[in-house]
């Protein structure tokens, strides 16, 4: 039962990933939350500051569309 709300949770940050117009914000996001990468690893694997990483994270999660259903 858990395994099967953490693949459903796991589905939903994917498309909510997605909804995101931007394909950089949406890597910067997948990075994140998929991945599971630090900001750090995320500034340097992108060649981006952290600030900007930081900044570039805000303006991502504005954009995301998400329908919960957990």
């Amino acid at each position: 039962d858990q395994r099967d709300r953490l693949v459903t949770l796991r589905r939903e940050i994917g498309m909510a990933i997605d909804s995101v117009p931007d394909a950089r914000l949406r890597e910067l996001l997948r990075l994140r939350y998929i991945d599971g990468l630090s900001f750090e690893q995320i500034a340097v694997r992108m060649n981006y500051s952290w600030r900007q990483v930081i900044r570039l994270h805000g303006a991502a999660l504005s954009q995301v569309v998400m329908e919960c259903h957990i």
